[in-house]
């Protein structure tokens, strides 16, 4: 079929006026599924957001929660080691308090007794109180840091002061002087002329050393005592009181293994706060992964939705614009190009002479049947003038014969 045939015309026009309209479907097709895409596309995003503002506003309360948790727990411990402590102290008050009482009560005792003039009686006095299971040793010791009750300078200085011999001898013992922490402390003692000051220790006492405290009280020179000893404010010495210690170890190490306990419970639950609030992100974050996978997945799905979509929005179009053309084609060849080129053929044959053709499609209705007709007209007047020269060349013969 020839482009410049009318049917190729009609087939062309046709093509481009169903091509624009093609065209134009499918950009507005197009450009309401790009759209919709974009929408959807927002929205996914929006929920993306959304979802990871969910999960940094949960982080940020779950760490808040488990800062407000462990200052709540932190108190709590601080608030029983607080009570552990004041317990543990008011018992070394009160073991302070015993001591000190004890450390009066044989100085007023000692007092008592060397007002009496008698040393042996003060020497029975400090064994009556060493007996006191609250008290481990009492010594008197003399400023210059010897050991009382072992010589007969005291007594030599008494009898000379009195002079007489008013005590008697005693049996001289080996000197003892106080070393260490203790001399420091007796030396302090007879510095300051007070009283109240206080050693840790060890004592060895029948082979066991044991813990003690070792207090130290100040005896004056009072006007009671200086018959005998003179009018002198020099101190007449220092008596040591030995308190066991035992009973105040074994509570301050009650005291550091409950606070060591109270640590180790604190460990403890505070390992089991942040294990319940790393339990729970993770909780957290495998839900959000969930739900971020499910919108990626249900974007993935949309995405091939829209392409499925798009596939049999476009293909029925291309389909039945192809087979629209084809069907075209096919009835303009059997309602046209055929007709016409028989048509065509027929005059073709007839200007040439051949007056036997015969016209198709006069049995037509329409515009193509009347083309027809004309040539069938035509061909009439052919065979008509075919005939009447036929007649005038008979006749013309004859007219010749006569």
């Amino acid at each position: 079929m020839s482009l410049n045939s009318l049917s190729a015309k009609i087939i062309i026009s046709v093509f481009l006026l169903v091509a624009v309209a093609f065209g134009a479907d499918l950009i507005i097709g197009s450009s309401v599924t790009r759209s919709v895409n974009e929408e959807t596309d927002k929205i996914i995003g929006e929920l993306t957001a959304a979802l990871k503002e969910k999960d940094s506003q949960l982080k940020l309360a779950l760490e808040n929660s488990l800062k407000l948790d462990e200052r709540r727990l932190d108190l709590s411990h601080r608030v029983a080691e607080a009570a552990q402590t004041l317990e543990t102290r008011q018992a070394e008050t009160r073991l302070q308090g015993m001591h000190q009482g004890v450390s009066a009560s044989v100085v007023s005792l000692v007092n008592q007794a060397m007002m009496m003039g008698e040393a042996a009686t003060a020497q029975d006095t400090l064994e009556t109180l060493v007996a006191n299971p609250a008290i481990d040793a009492i010594n008197l010791w003399r400023v210059d840091g010897e050991l009382a009750f072992r010589d007969n300078k005291a007594i030599d200085a008494v009898n000379k002061l009195l002079d007489d011999e008013a005590f008697e001898k005693r049996d001289e013992l080996t000197p003892i002087k106080i070393e260490g922490k203790r001399a420091a402390a007796l030396a302090k003692t007879v510095k300051t002329r007070t009283s109240g000051i206080r050693v840790d220790g060890d004592l060895e006492i029948e082979g066991e050393t044991r813990p003690v405290t070792f207090a130290y009280q100040f005896l004056e020179n009072s006007e009671d005592c200086q018959s005998c000893h003179g009018e002198t404010d020099a101190p007449r010495g220092v008596i040591e009181v030995a308190l066991p210690r035992s009973e105040l170890i074994a509570l301050q190490q009650s005291a550091q293994t409950g606070i060591a306990n109270l640590q180790m419970q604190q460990d403890k639950d505070l390992n089991a706060l942040r294990s319940r609030n790393n339990k729970s992100v993770k909780k957290m974050d495998a839900v959000s992964a969930e739900l971020a996978g499910q919108l990626d997945q249900d974007k993935a799905r949309l995405d091939q939705l829209n392409t499925t979509a798009t596939f049999w929005t476009i293909a029925p179009k291309i389909a039945f614009f192809l087979i629209s053309l084809a069907l075209l084609m096919v009835l303009l060849r059997r309602l046209l190009t055929r007709p016409l080129q028989g048509i065509s053929d027929a005059m073709h044959q007839l200007a040439g002479g051949d007056l036997t053709v015969e016209v198709p499609a006069t049995e037509r209705s329409d515009e193509i049947g009347d083309m027809a007709q004309a040539v069938v007209v035509f061909k009439e007047n052919g065979l008509e003038l075919d005939r009447n020269t036929r007649a005038l060349e008979e006749n013309a013969h004859k007219i010749q014969l006569l």
